[in-house]
């Protein structure tokens, strides 16, 4: 227990004067949380604030207890680890503390509605066996490529892989470099190693300098002098790379400069891979392209079949309940039986969905604390489908990716659409035979594969497929079909 005594200003117009600091690797329940509040009264009878920096995202009876003492005028704010830790990593722990306290005891804070990719308990929710299944083949030497349809957590999963990783890793987000030079993309690669070498082994470890002609020689170079002071730490001998939004690497058609960076960044991550036994390399994209097309220009493509191809799932059932309820916790919200089970039908899994439903179902009671009914519902999917804000993900998101010429081709996209909309005028599951029953059955065959890997459709039952996200389903009856 630490007593916070030089508050910098900013964050003193948030926080009253006494301010403690408890950290805890125990689960957060109800009792530790009153055993919390009476270590710190002991100590200091008039302190209101707890900053509880924490691994687990409390018990739902923790989540109560919190918010019995808060109506009391005592105040538990569970902070995650995972933010302490990436503010000292980044060098920036005061400007993200800040942030998540302005953010916490705000008067109109929402948990749901969050549109950055989530990490840690609070925020993130099932994957365990997806993380562990891209963790062992990751070290079993076979580079994987995390493929699925956008928000549906890609971003979040390769954050969680970081940082259940016990190897350094570098999580480059190409939507930040993926335009600049190599030098700059191989440089922003180093540091993120460098970092995790100071956190984890306290050990200033400085990547030799990179030639901005041949940054790629230098940084082969970096490479094996890391490895080198893994191995005098006695720990995993590994190093991984993990790049996000991959698709922002691959050249356009008539870039050759562009072709060039590619080719030259690409040619020597594979030979590291091919190669060197303790390099571990993950993407992520929307498209498999990386994976797919074999050339460009007869220049051979160096990732062509590299990757092992992974499809991100939604949430199961029981993990899309649990995020709905515990997230609803932190505001002292609540759901009955019924209106979980409506939550998940309508979503699908799908974590970007739930959670903007949620909020839709939070501000519609004024963002007021209480348990939320099946009959509030219907008139949340009616705003839903028909405010632009909630429905741009199903009309420009999953709708236009199941179009989208550059993903499937222009035929195949048309008939993507085609079964989509099919498949939400029936009143049921539809039967394969009877959606092949077609001139073009060999384009729909496609189409059916490739709709139900991506999860637009699954099949409730053997030989049979239905929309995937019940949302996608009513909008697409009302607005496209002009059904219901």
């Amino acid at each position: 227990m630490y007593r916070c005594d030089n508050i910098p200003d900013a964050m003193r117009r948030l926080l009253p004067k006494l301010v403690y600091v408890h950290v805890t690797q125990s689960e957060v329940n109800a009792n530790n949380i009153l055993e919390i509040r009476r270590e710190v009264q002991k100590i200091e009878p008039n302190a209101q604030v707890v900053l509880l920096v924490t691994d687990h995202s409390p018990t739902d009876q923790g989540w109560a207890q919190i918010g019995t003492l808060s109506m009391a005028g005592f105040k538990i704010l569970p902070i995650e680890r995972t933010l302490v830790q990436s503010g000292i990593e980044s060098k920036h722990a005061y400007s993200l503390l800040l942030t998540e306290i302005e953010k916490r005891l705000g008067k109109d804070y929402d948990p749901y509605d969050v549109r950055d990719p989530v990490a840690g308990a609070f925020s993130f929710f099932g994957r365990d066996p997806f993380i562990e299944d891209v963790l062992r083949r990751s070290i079993e030497r076979h580079p994987v490529g995390i493929f699925g349809l956008r928000k549906l957590g890609k971003s979040s999963v390769i954050q969680a892989l970081r940082d259940r990783a016990s190897f350094p890793v570098a999580l480059v987000n190409l939507q930040l470099t993926g335009q600049a030079a190599l030098e700059k993309v191989c440089k922003r690669i180093l540091k993120q190693w460098s970092q995790w070498m100071q956190v984890h082994y306290d050990l200033d470890w400085q990547p030799p300098p990179l030639k901005i002609d041949q940054p790629m020689i230098g940084f082969i170079d970096a490479i094996a002098n890391l490895l080198q002071s893994l191995e005098s730490q006695k720990g995993p001998v590994r190093v991984g790379l993990f790049l996000d939004e991959i698709e922002l690497l691959i050249p356009s058609a008539g870039d050759n400069q562009k072709l060039v960076r590619y080719l030259t960044f690409m040619r020597t991550l594979r030979g590291l891979v091919d190669e060197d036994d303790h390099f571990s390399f993950i993407v992520a994209s929307l498209n498999p392209s990386v994976n797919r097309i074999n050339a460009w220009n007869d220049e051979q493509n160096p990732t062509f079949n590299l990757f092992q191809e992974i499809y991100l799932p939604p949430l199961a059932n029981d993990d899309c309940i649990q995020m709905v309820r515990n997230i609803g916790q932190q505001v002292r919200l609540s759901y009955s039986v019924d209106t979980l089970q409506i939550i998940v039908d309508l979503s699908g899994g799908h974590p970007f969905l739930a959670r903007q439903f949620c909020s839709l179902l939070y501000k519609q009671r004024g963002r007021q604390p209480g348990q939320i009914e099946a009959a509030a519902i219907p008139a949340a999917v009616e705003h839903f489908i028909y405010d632009e804000q909630t429905v741009t993900h199903l009309d420009a998101g999953i709708w236009q990716d199941a179009g989208n010429p550059a993903l499937w081709g222009e035929e195949q996209a048309q008939i993507n659409q085609a079964l989509l909309l099919e498949l939400a005028r029936a009143d049921g599951p539809v039967p394969q035979d009877r959606l092949l029953d077609s001139p073009n059955a060999d384009l729909r065959r496609t189409a059916l594969i490739n709709l139900e890997r991506f999860h637009f459709i699954h099949q409730p039952e053997p030989g049979a497929y239905a929309l995937r996200y019940g949302l996608l389903r009513t909008w697409l009856r009302r607005r496209k079909l002009g059904l219901e």
